[in-house]
């Protein structure tokens, strides 16, 4: 069995006793007394020996210069004082605040003076501060504007460039630490508002050196597998902590992550009052993580009563269409054409019939006004044709009574005779031939006469007589 080794002053505290050249540690024995072993301290004893070795090794009043974190007001004003790489807690007592030139800020850049303590009541080690100045904001501060301003340039926290969240989810994936009381929020309110939904957890953590990357990676992975896992949005969470707890979330490769990113991305970092780059960039910020699966699922509660209203709408208009086609129906069913098919057909039979009466009644009056009309014409033409057969004749007869004065023939009724050679009517004496055949055409027949020795003709002509 091993002994316990006993706790030794000068070991635990030797950083403090060697910052106070001038301090004297206290020591564990003293001559003849008994062994360390055999005189075991209560932690009384224990804290009274650090409170002995804090007032011996600082000065009773310090200054410091730090970044104020974290503060609270109560009773007594609470808060922590940092740099790049250490944290100590600090109050300033109820009295003492009235001496402040100034209320602590997150973020402020302070300079203080008080007294360095420990208290033994609730183990910790405080610097009690009296006095505060102001000088300047926080390197944090400073730089997490600056890292604003540079996305707003690059249009990253531009309203328009958001994603719509989508209305009823099927599967969200949550990223943050699986021990954080963030995930419990989430996982609460999702059974409470949508049990239905799928929560897919990606445990990442979201404090410490480097965590930056694992959450832009998780990112990323997440919106790769979307598509085929069937991941309708995203929730990047954690709880609250300081400026500095918080600073994974202001370092742009996360915000990077978030705005390359398609999936829909709700953020809700820290507390309400804490803003993160990754909310600003995000496609929605939420306050809380309980806000955030707020956001996104909607109550069962409410899909309930809307269910119920949209069934009392479909009933209502199902009852108004029904109710409508009914009336409808009945309209048509008192047409004549339904209640007796065949009406309308007799109706159009008997109206063919009046039209073919009258069709005929029309037919016989006008073929007897045309038969009528027919014997009215041919007793008027019957009355014309003597009168006109008259006047055609004497037309004819007087046609050739002008014919007749005007015949060669009627020329042979004088004593006249015509005579013709091979060539027609001879009208010349050089026409005549000296030999052959001529035709004598006389009025009451015709005679051929031989032609011998026909002597010329002479220059002028016979006697007519």
């Amino acid at each position: 069995m091993t002994t316990r080794k006993p706790f030794k002053a000068r070991e635990a505290l030797g950083s403090l006793f060697a910052a106070s050249p001038g301090a004297t540690p206290p020591t564990d024995t003293d001559p003849g007394s008994p062994s360390p072993a055999d005189r075991p301290l209560s932690v009384s004893q224990l804290s009274a020996r650090v409170v002995s070795a804090i007032d011996a090794a600082f000065p009773e009043r310090l200054s410091v210069v730090g970044e104020v974190s974290r503060p609270t007001t109560k009773t007594h004003i609470y808060f922590r004082l940092k740099d790049e790489r250490s944290v100590v807690e600090a109050i300033c007592y109820r009295g003492d605040i009235p001496k402040l030139a100034m209320q602590p800020r997150e973020g402020d850049k302070v300079l203080v003076k008080g007294r360095v303590g420990y208290w033994a009541e609730g183990g910790r080690l405080t610097l009690r501060v009296d006095a505060m100045e102001h000088v300047g904001q926080g390197s944090l501060d400073a730089k997490l504007r600056l890292l604003k301003e540079q996305l707003m340039t690059r249009g990253w926290l531009d309203p328009a460039a958001k994603r719509p969240l989508p209305a009823h989810p099927r599967r969200i994936a949550i990223v943050t630490s699986r021990t954080s009381a963030a995930l419990q929020d989430c996982l609460v309110t999702a059974r409470q508002r949508l049990p239905s939904t799928e929560i897919v957890v990606v445990d990442v953590r979201v404090q410490g050196a480097g965590v930056e990357h694992e959450i832009a990676a998780a990112i990323a992975a997440v919106d790769r597998a979307a598509a085929r896992m069937g991941i309708d949005a995203l929730v990047l969470t954690r709880g609250g902590g300081s400026l500095e707890d918080l600073w994974c979330f202001n370092e742009e490769v996360v915000a990077r992550a978030i705005h390359e990113a398609r999936i829909p991305i709700v953020a809700a970092i820290g507390h309400e009052i804490d803003t993160t780059l990754a909310e600003l960039v995000a496609d929605c910020r939420a306050a809380t993580p309980t806000a955030a699966i707020a956001a996104l699922l909607p109550d069962r509660a409410a899909l309930g009563e809307e269910l119920a209203a949209l069934a009392d709408r479909a009933r209502v208009g199902l009852a108004m269409c029904v109710a409508g086609r009914r009336d409808a129906l009945r309209a048509v069913a008192t047409r004549p054409c339904l209640v007796d098919p065949a009406a309308p057909i007799h109706r159009q039979r008997e109206l063919l019939r009046e039209v073919a009466r009258r069709m005929q009644g029309q037919a016989t009056t006008r073929v007897a006004r045309a038969v009528d009309a027919l014997a009215a014409e041919r007793a008027r033409l019957l009355r014309a044709i003597p009168a006109r057969t008259a006047l055609a004749r004497g037309a004819i007869e007087a046609l050739g009574g002008r014919l007749a004065a005007v015949s060669p023939y009627s020329v042979l009724d004088r004593g006249y005779v015509m005579v013709h050679g091979t060539t027609g009517v001879l009208t010349s004496a050089a026409a005549m031939p000296s030999g052959g055949t001529v035709s004598l055409v006389y009025r009451d027949g015709e005679r051929r006469a031989d032609l011998h020795g026909v002597g010329e003709p002479s220059d002028s002509p016979g006697t007519r007589p």
